[in-house]
Order: structure tokens, then sequence, then C-alpha cells
């Protein structure tokens, strides 16, 4: 509606010389407040706005001239006609001209310097690469920039006659070069640009599973943007990974916790895969997993190797009991069903990945994200997936046994930060029972003797008690506190949320 009044606007106003900066200036203006990354979506609302735009314009006019004909009772109508016709011709006092003229006599009547910057920033955004996600904001940004010659080539005659003034137009072309550049830089209007599914691979020394794990991935989900992060390998995997098609970007910061917290910050989408690039996890499954977060509203979802062929395809067998003991250790301190702690396959919805602190910095990052999930009550979901073991020439980068170590020193910190109360009270209970166990054979020896033969020993009780108060009433104001993070925590989740619907 308010293109529409502009349109008639502009016809009431007679603005013969550049009426369609009205259009395209308010619509470049539109765009960039109101991108969105689908591109079928601004396609189809820029056509819907211009077609108001010109519904308006044109309404306008036949309006004046049926209402200029019933008013002075001549034939207005034939006069427009006729006006039309002449305007839209390609002569004038006898000489011939074509669209290239009329371009021409635009460019000449218009800045030179202008367009010679225009020419070089539209140059640049050629030869750069162009992403999906730039592509989806330079198609409207084309699609608007081609009114003005749209408009020369309808109305030749008059565009060729009145160059000094319609030259203006071409302020369009300049403003859509210009919106494309703040949008892109913007991140997506305002907001962000935000991948349907983004598959998220961390990568260190994997050139001899990558290309098959990408092609795989494109394959199953090929509406997906594959990211493979590189963490300073020195096999060429990055370059294998550029070749299959995938999306490649660098940290180097060592760590599959350092490579995680890159991802999660720098890419935003609606659904998360994340795999390792060893190929030992199918990408069928991950049809299903996406499904579950964008239609169940699951924030995560766990590729659950140990319920199928885990324990039969890998040939470790600390990593088999290790396994085993963390999953059945956090399920057990923090009340949970998740099959499979340690596994490398999973799925996040964007609030999760928006409002996880990744903290660790090694492969304990997986026993962190579980316990997140858990403490913050999120809707968590489990699937079975077949484990394959690694193929000939690809080998493990988990240490068993100081891995083994930092995850189970993990779980340890991770217990102490999310159940303060029962962490510090468990100390609490252990100190009181000892200081209980050394107190009463003194007690019953002052019943029995009335002296304190152990004055020492009943010293030593007394400041264990102390000990025990102090570190039951420092969990019971850590859980106070933990109580408070979670309702921010939540306030949190509900902007993330609100980032989410903002930038589909």
């Amino acid at each position: 509606v308010f293109f529409l009044i502009i349109g008639a606007f502009t016809s009431y106003l007679d603005l013969l010389t550049y009426p369609l900066v009205t259009l395209g200036l308010p619509i470049l203006l539109w765009f960039s407040l109101n991108y969105s990354g689908n591109l079928k979506e601004n396609l189809k609302k820029i056509v819907c706005i211009s077609a108001f735009w010109t519904t308006g314009y044109g309404v306008m006019w036949a309006s004046k001239w049926i209402l200029g004909s019933i008013i002075t009772r001549e034939n207005i109508l034939k006069d427009a006609k006729d006006s039309i016709q002449f305007r839209t011709s390609s002569n004038f006092n006898e000489q011939s001209f074509n669209f290239v003229d009329v371009i021409s006599n635009q460019f000449k009547s218009s800045n030179n310097i202008i367009w010679i910057c225009l020419i070089l920033v539209f140059l640049f955004v050629l030869v750069k690469r162009i992403k999906k996600q730039m592509f989806n904001i330079l198609v409207p940004c084309l699609f608007i920039a081609v009114y003005p010659f749209v408009w020369y080539a309808v109305l030749k005659n008059h565009s060729f006659i009145h160059s000094f003034f319609t030259y203006r137009e071409l302020a369009i072309t300049l403003y859509a070069v210009l919106a494309f550049i703040a949008v892109y830089r913007a991140g997506g209007g305002g907001g962000c640009i935000m991948d349907r599914i983004a598959v998220l691979i961390p990568c260190y020394n994997e050139s001899s599973t990558i290309r098959k794990v990408v092609e795989d991935f494109k394959k199953i989900l090929p509406e997906a943007v594959i990211y493979v992060y590189d963490n300073n390998s020195s096999d060429g995997t990055d370059v294998i990974a550029m070749e299959a098609g995938a999306v490649v970007r660098y940290e180097y910061q060592q760590g599959k916790g350092n490579v995680i917290r890159r991802m999660f910050r720098e890419i935003d989408a609606e659904c998360y895969i994340m795999v390792d690039g060893d190929d030992t996890y199918p990408a069928e499954p991950a049809i299903q997993m996406v499904c579950m977060v964008l239609d169940k509203r699951v924030d995560m979802v766990v590729g659950d190797r140990l319920t199928s062929t885990y324990f039969e395809e890998n040939k470790r067998l600390f990593h088999n009991f290790g396994n085993s003991f963390v999953r059945k250790s956090i399920n057990l301190l923090f009340k949970n069903n998740i099959k499979d702690i340690m596994t490398g396959y999973r799925a996040f919805s964007y609030e999760f990945v928006k409002t996880f602190p990744v903290l660790s910095k090694g492969f304990e990052i997986e026993t962190e994200m579980s316990i997140h999930a858990i403490d913050k009550n999120m809707y968590i979901e489990n699937v079975v997936i077949d484990y394959r073991d690694r193929p000939d020439g690809s080998k493990s980068k988990l240490n068993t046994y100081s891995d083994g170590l930092k995850v189970l020193a993990e779980i340890v910190r991770l217990y102490k930060t999310y159940k303060p109360m029962g962490f510090f009270g468990g100390i609490a209970f252990v100190l009181a029972f000892i200081s209980a166990c050394f107190f009463i054979p003194v007690v019953d020896l002052y019943i029995k003797t009335g002296l304190v033969p152990k004055f020492p020993t009943l010293i030593v009780c007394g400041f264990t008690m102390l000990a025990a108060v102090q570190a039951f009433f420092t969990g019971l104001t850590l859980q106070t506190m933990l109580q408070k993070n979670r309702q921010d925590f939540e306030m949190e989740l509900h902007r993330a949320s609100e980032r989410k619907k903002h930038c589909i």
C-alpha cells in the first residue's frame, strides 16, 4: 500500500523526468532493512512492491486522462496515446537512434567519475569468489539496478531527448551497488546471513578421508553449506576439502575445543551438524538429525555409537572402557540418559550454539556439551548410528591416557561448576564423618575418665568440622548463584531465539 501511494503521488506531481527514483531508492532502503537470506522470497517481494508502485503510477495517469476528457470535453485520451507513441519511438527530428545511443547519452550527461568508481566496485565483486550468501544479496540488488535501463528501453525518445534530466535515474543503479555493499558488510541487513543447514567438520591431518566425508554430506544434504575448519594440518587437508566443494576456514589455536569455539562464533544456521573428518560416521543419519532439530525443536541430537557397532568396530580396548565409564559417570552424577557422551556426531539448534560457552580446549569438549545441555534442561534426543573404524592410513588424534585423564578432570570440574551443592556437600559430609570418627573416642574417654588425654586430636576434629561447615555453606552459596545464572541463561536463550527469527 505504501508503494502504491508513492507511485500514485509521483504520477500526480507529473514527475516525468526521473519518476523511477521514487521506486528505486525506497525499495533499496526497504531491502537493506528487511533483508532475509531467502533469495526467492526477496525477489518475490521486490516484484510485488514494484507491481504496486507501477499500478499506482499507471492508474493515476489513466485517471487524470479520463477526468481531463470528461471535464474539458476534449479527446485527451487520443493526445495521451499520441504522446506515448512519441515517447517510446526511436526517432527525433528525422534522426534515428537505438538503445545504445540512449544509454550513451545518459552516461554523457552523468558524472563520469561516479561511474568509473561504480564499475571498479562491480569488477571487484565479480572477481571475488561469490559465496552463496553474497549471491543471495547480489541478485536482488542487480535486479533493482537494471530498472533505469528498462525505463530507457521503454521510453527511448523521451530518455534520448531529456538525457540531461533522465540520467538521474542511474542513481538507482549506483545506490543498488551501495546497498549490496552495506547489506553484505552488515551481515545481512542488521541481522545475520543464516544458512538453513551448516555441516561443521573440525579437521587435523585428515587428508586420507576428508574428501569422502565432504562428498557424502553434499550428496545427502545438497542444500547444506559444508564448513571444514583446518586446525594446523600439514598434509594438505584444506586443499582437498576445497576441491571437494567445502568452505575452508582456519583455526590456529591447537585443540578441538578451540576449533569448535571458532565455528560456533562465526557461523549462523538454523541447524548445525557437527561431524569428525575421519569418515567413521555415516552421512545418512544426518537427515533424521536435521528433521529433529528443525521440526521437533530439539536442542541437541546425539549420534549414539555405543548402542550399535562401536564395540565391534573399535579395536582400542581402553577407548571402549573409557567411553562406557564416562557415559555411566555422567548419567549417574547428572541424572540423565545420554547414550553416548563422547560422540563427535551431533546436531544442534541455533539457540544451543549461540548460548554455549566453550571453555574446553581439547577432546573434552564433547563432555562439556553434554553436561551443559543437561544442566540447562535443553531438549536432548539420541539417534542410533552405525560406527566404522578408521580406514587404513588414518590415525586417531586422541591419546588414550592423557586425553582420558583430561576428560575425567573435566567431569570433576563440570560437576563442581554445575552441581556445587553436590560437590561441596560431599566434601562437607566426608570431613564431618572424619571429624566425628575421631571425636567420638575422645568423648567416650572423657565420659569414662573425666580427662581429655588426646587434646590435639580434639583440636584437629574441631578444625575439620569447621572446614565441613565452611564447605557446606560454600556449596549453598554457589548453588544460589547458579540458580540466578540459570535465570540469566533463560533470558539469553530468549534473545538468541529472537535473533534467529530476525535472521530467518
